[in-house]
């Protein structure tokens, strides 16, 4: 059996495992009897729950036809050559430059970047003008979702060429190549980090909040939280993104000195100055209790051990024949890397993570606790729930499977449990 027929096999496995789990996510959700015992427990309105639980319905269906679709293009492309015509053409570019290797794989995993967005164009227009429009979400125009398209690709070809093409070069080098790859992708890990602040700027308009107007009390409120917990924080930021979406959000970003508190303006409009500190305060908690670094550290140890195993496979000349490729080169290697580890070792990995992601934001939602009154926060959940119309339930196997948040009813519960431990 070939190593194209295993591949294909397995990832048509774990598509069609998703596809499954999402309906039974979605039965377990619609259920009447279980829909009216979380309405009763969390005091949500029957009117403002049947309008997520429409939300929902329409993501699912939506969510099926995208994952249907992609499962039979993906499967369609590997299996009629689709490789063969896309490394044909970027042999074909790169012979107007100089024909090198390097620049060959740069200009393959560039075009493949392109024919991808360009193809994903019609769905991520539907999710956009059609299903969040539906739902009151949309703020975008025609030309703001065309601007943010480009934006993106520009930025996501200049990134992957450095990458790719640094990736390429270790492998040339030989000896321990997949050991000195690992370190390239471990620093650009933490480069990504370091640089999405500046990336967000260039889509979103950031102002400090008024420390002298309506918003002083929390501005206030946000220092002297940082101040005692002894954490060093240099600018609170209001960010435009009513431009975009009705949807709100609050997050902290930046390292060393720079560390930022950055508020949706739409969640500012929604939530008040108490509420606001609390779901700070859940953030905050992230940082304090080392979760980024914690998970930056996870995802560096698990890539070291899944680096060493491709290496054993990713460079084969029958692997990259097999899957229509002219014989094993640079830019094969980099791809059968990459396509394995986003496939199929994510796959397997990914109960863990969401498992420790979900225990992070338990652990959050205490340290917030200890911060301010519990009420606020469990207040602030439930709007932002309404904000972002999401159903309050998630089936348990599909949470432990996926989900990188506990299903706001039982983070509410166990907030509830713990009281006001903070200072009211």
């Amino acid at each position: 059996m070939s190593y194209l027929v295993v591949f294909l096999f397995v990832y048509a496995v774990f598509e069609l495992a998703e596809i499954w789990l999402k309906y039974l996510n979605y039965q377990y959700v619609s259920c009447q009897d279980r829909q009216k015992s979380c309405q009763k427990v969390l005091g949500i309105s029957e009117d403002n729950l049947q309008k997520s639980y429409a939300y929902f319905k329409d993501h699912y269906y939506f969510s099926l036809l995208k994952k249907s679709l992609y499962l039979v293009c993906f499967i369609l492309f590997y299996a009629l050559g689709g490789l063969t015509l896309f490394e044909q053409i970027a042999l074909s570019l790169s012979s107007y430059v100089n024909g090198a290797e390097m620049v060959t794989g740069i200009i393959f995993f560039a075009f493949t970047a392109v024919v991808t967005t360009i193809l994903g164009l019609p769905l991520d227009y539907y999710a956009t003008f059609v299903l969040e429009q539906k739902h009151g979400f949309n703020k975008y125009t025609t030309r703001l979702f065309c601007t943010d398209i480009l934006k993106s690709t520009v930025i996501s070809l200049v990134l992957s060429s450095v990458f790719y093409g640094l990736f390429m070069f270790l492998i040339s080098m030989g000896g321990f190549w997949w050991l000195t790859t690992w370190i390239l992708a471990s620093l650009f890990l933490f480069l990504s980090c370091l640089i999405q602040p500046l990336i967000n700027h260039w889509f979103y308009k950031f102002a400090p909040i008024d420390r002298d107007g309506d918003d002083q009390a929390l501005y206030d409120g946000l220092v002297d939280m940082a101040k005692r917990v002894n954490f060093q924080l240099s600018k609170i930021l209001k960010i435009n993104g009513s431009k975009r979406s009705t949807h709100g959000n609050a997050y902290f970003t930046g390292f060393f000195k720079q560390k930022r508190v950055v508020l949706y303006d739409t969640l500012m409009e929604k939530l008040n100055h108490d509420e606001l500190l609390a779901v700070v305060a859940h953030e905050l908690g992230h940082y304090k209790l080392g979760h980024l670094k914690f998970r930056v550290m996870q995802a560096t140890a698990v890539s070291f051990v899944v680096f060493a195993g491709l290496s054993l496979i990713a460079a084969r000349p029958e692997l990259a024949q097999d899957f229509g490729f002219s014989g094993a080169t640079l830019y094969t290697t980099t791809f059968f890397f990459f396509l394995f580890f986003n496939k199929i070792i994510v796959r397997f990995l990914q109960p863990l993570f969401s498992f420790l992601s979900r225990h992070d934001e338990f652990a959050a939602d205490r340290f917030a606790a200890s911060l301010s009154p519990a009420k606020d926060l469990v207040a602030g959940l439930l709007k932002l729930r309404e904000m972002n119309q999401t159903m309050p339930l998630t089936h348990p196997l599909v949470s432990w499977l996926y989900a990188s948040h506990p299903p706001v009813i039982e983070r509410i519960t166990v907030l509830e449990s713990i009281g006001d431990e903070g200072k009211a």
